[in-house]
């Protein structure tokens, strides 16, 4: 079973260093709660960083083996943060937590994933939240767990920078485009992005298209500021 829990809903600011004891503290009595249910083996880790290396909300992950049901587990996890949070901060599925079975996995990467962001063994043990029966484990796989997560950091920040790159020169060839042509309406500018897709070959997404096109209608005011802002100050309802 992997279990993954948020337990904060803004992003982590390592200045905050009050914070960075209850983070710890709620981590701690959560996986306490899920010990009872670990039949041989377990790891769990606190994480704070994102895929490309960002401070990220702050987050949990446990991974176990276990024949207890799913729902018994979910169960006491919620009364313990509904204590920890005083029922102010509901325990939702996927907004708050993930918890599922896993099937014929490869022991070593599975148990081996909640380490990968620890630079050292002397790290997990001092900082780590739980392991059990996973010691083995620990000291010959934490390394390749640490660098692959490097490595797939730095993929995964290569490939941001070229989708931003992608889509600024895309931007940059509507605004071309569309100063070229100097249309009047809303109307024309989106039809001369679509004429830009078509001629490109790119898949037609009325959403970007819709965007880019009030983007820059807003540009040269076609479009005015504060009757667009109004308009969906309204539809949000605040």
């Amino acid at each position: 079973m992997k279990i993954r829990i948020t337990l904060d809903s803004e992003v982590w600011n390592p200045d905050e260093k009050n914070k960075k004891k209850w983070i710890f503290s709620d981590a701690k009595t959560l996986v306490e709660a899920i010990k009872p249910y670990v039949q041989t083996r377990c790891s769990a880790g606190l994480e704070f960083r994102s895929k490309v290396g960002d401070w990220c909300k702050p987050h949990i992950h446990i991974h176990m083996d276990t024949d207890t049901l799913r729902n018994t587990i979910v169960k006491k996890l919620k009364r313990v943060w509904n204590d920890l949070n005083d029922n102010e901060v509901p325990f939702k599925a996927k907004t708050v937590y993930t918890c599922v079975f896993e099937h014929s996995v490869k022991e070593e990467l599975f148990f081996r994933y909640v380490w990968k962001q620890y630079d050292s063994i002397d790290a997990i043990h001092k900082h780590g939240l739980y392991h059990q029966g996973t010691e083995d484990l620990m000291v010959e796989h934490h390394p390749v767990a640490h660098q692959v997560w490097l490595e797939s950091r730095q993929y995964n920040i290569v490939k941001a920078d070229k989708y931003l790159e992608s889509t600024t020169t895309i931007y940059q060839r509507i605004c071309q485009a569309l100063e070229a042509e100097a249309p009047k309406t809303l109307a024309a500018i989106i039809k001369i992005i679509i004429n830009l897709y078509v001629k490109e070959e790119k898949p037609i997404n009325s959403n970007t298209i819709t965007g880019y096109a009030i983007n820059y209608a807003l540009k040269i005011n076609i479009i005015s500021l504060d009757d667009y802002a109004k308009k969906l100050a309204d539809r949000s309802g605040i």
